[in-house]
């Protein structure tokens, strides 16, 4: 069944396609694993989507989240407790690491879906500038070192922990530079440890991605990333709550970098490309370049899920969507509209 998702992928569906129709005898049929359930429901709800059947492409979408949200047993309560634990340590700006590195990073941050990817390909038409892809390198190193505090009983982030930050993310970054002056990590979850990752490298640039927030709470509830690492987007409820947790967290780092982070409306920026990408590469202390508003030209290989989309010039879709599951979603949307995010 990831077999059948993948293939899914590739495929232009109408009612009477006969891989739907396969998939549909096999939901029906097969003794299925949790697992390859969840593959094949998030497959029917992409086939049946193409073929404008958006009940029961909704029904699919639903189930398999329901699942795969069972099957990782995420809670949102974890990272409430995380994110309260970054402000107190990073309440103020705290003391800088300093030493030689051969590249100057920058990291693109924001939840998944909001535009990272085309995002990073955009800022690698710039000379001099090579795109990491997602590195886990800043979450392993931060999840140790507030670990170490903990056991510790240190509240404040020093500046030997930002050194020593520095010294490990520079070592294990520099080996994806291929030479270039300019990394980037578009990790976005890295957006938890942008206190640390300035404190670690002042010299960075933080850009931070963004979208409407219904455009962003659809699009990670149909997604169905592989893993656990995103736990929250299996229910809408969760969404949610981290999109607010997210947004309540970006601001605190904001007030205290307020030069060092750039937020990109990925909405505006496919509207109108050039506007909103120049002042973005000057942000990034970048060399300007034509080929910055061709990302669809850049050759590197794409590992997430916008991979398709990456690939393509870049366009402004002038219709939501989640338009046609509206009436699914008049709940969670009232919730989003009054939160203001």
């Amino acid at each position: 069944t990831p077999a059948h998702r993948a293939l899914s992928n590739l495929i232009d569906y109408d009612a009477d396609h006969p891989h739907l129709k396969s998939m549909l005898r096999l939901l029906e049929e097969a003794s299925l694993g949790t697992a390859a359930e969840i593959e094949l429901r998030f497959a029917l709800h992409k086939a049946l989507n193409d073929a404008k059947q958006y009940e029961a492409a909704f029904t699919q979408l639903e189930h398999g989240n329901s699942l795969k949200k069972k099957m990782i047993g995420y809670s949102v309560e974890n990272e409430e407790e995380l994110f309260s634990y970054l402000k107190k340590i990073f309440a103020r700006p705290t003391p800088v690491a300093s030493s030689d590195l051969p590249f100057r990073p920058i990291f693109i941050v924001g939840l998944p879906r909001s535009g990272s990817t085309v995002t990073e390909r955009i800022l690698c038409g710039a000379p001099g500038v090579t795109g990491a892809g997602e590195l886990q390198y800043p979450t392993t190193a931060m999840f140790n070192l507030l670990k170490q505090m903990q056991t510790e009983g240190q509240s404040e982030f020093t500046e030997a922990h930002a050194q020593a930050l520095r010294d490990a993310l520079g070592k294990a970054m520099q080996s994806h530079a291929d030479e270039a002056p300019v990394v980037i990590d578009k990790m976005p979850l890295n957006f938890r440890w942008v206190g640390g990752l300035l404190a670690a490298f002042p010299e960075a640039r933080i850009v931070y991605t963004t979208r409407p927030a219904r455009d962003m709470a659809w699009s990670l509830y149909k997604v169905g990333l592989q893993g656990s690492g995103n736990g929250f987007i299996y229910d809408m409820d969760d969404i949610i709550r981290y999109q607010t947790l997210a947004d309540d967290l970006m601001q605190h780092w904001m007030t205290l970098f307020p030069d060092q982070i750039y937020r990109v409306d990925y909405d505006q920026l496919t509207r109108e490309p050039e506007k909103n990408i120049r002042p973005l590469v000057d942000f990034c202390k970048l060399e300007w370049s034509e080929d910055c508003l061709h990302p669809e030209n850049q050759k590197s290989a794409i590992r997430t899920a916008s991979s398709q989309q990456a690939r393509k010039p870049i366009y402004h879709r002038s219709t939501p969507d989640w338009l046609p599951y509206e009436s699914y979603l008049t709940t969670a949307f009232e919730q989003l509209d009054q939160l203001d995010i």
